[in-house]
């Protein structure tokens, strides 16, 4: 989106030095999620069918990450405030969600048992208000830092807090101890970063 100057944003050309610190952010989130460990691989093999598509479909789903950010720093600059973009950019999501819960005939007890359960797991309603903060996050400062830039910093950031959360299993997540490969992985992307972000 940066080199091509997509969706109203700023061109930015990637140097020989990004491209180096983009290809150790790749590599650093393959060893960071596990994705390359050869005994997680042979466990998997042997347990589950494999997971490959829905990894595609991660993949694809940042890559939208991506354009929203971009388009929602667009729509921000349009419209002389971020927040009116992520509240138009929240609008129009919310939209899409009622109807294919209307179309999709989800039972309304779900919501029932969701709101029994947010009496002892009271955290669970804050995805929302993170989900809103990162919109607004993103219209903020996708026009100012680039859309690369963003993007990176922001999958820094998910890697690091989830390895923590795995680590301790917090929010009532499934326990996996930090292993070295994973340390590894965020510390090659942390020096990924700091080259894109310095250079």
């Amino acid at each position: 989106i940066d080199q091509f100057g997509w969706f109203g944003s700023d061109t930015k050309n990637l140097s020989l030095a990004q491209f180096f610190g983009l290809l150790l952010v790749i590599i650093g989130m393959l060893l960071a999620t596990g994705m390359i460990s050869k005994q997680e691989e042979l466990e998997l093999e042997e347990e589950t069918p494999s997971k490959l598509p829905w990894q595609i479909l991660g993949i694809i789903a940042g890559m939208a990450t991506s354009a929203q950010a971009t388009i929602n720093g667009h729509l921000g600059i349009v419209l002389h405030s971020s927040i009116h973009a992520a509240a138009v950019s929240f609008t129009l999501g919310a939209i899409v969600l009622i109807l294919i819960v209307l179309f999709t005939r989800v039972p309304l007890k779900n919501i029932a048992a969701a709101t029994h359960a947010g009496l002892q797991y009271w955290w669970i309603w804050l995805g929302g208000l993170l989900g809103a903060f990162y919109v607004f996050g993103s219209a903020w400062l996708a026009p100012i830092i680039g859309t690369g830039q963003l993007v990176i910093l922001a999958l820094f950031g998910q890697l690091a807090l989830s390895v923590f959360i795995d680590q301790f299993g917090l929010l009532e997540s499934i326990k996996k101890k930090i292993t070295t490969p994973r340390l590894f992985g965020l510390l090659v992307m942390f020096v990924g970063v700091v080259i894109l972000r310095v250079l």
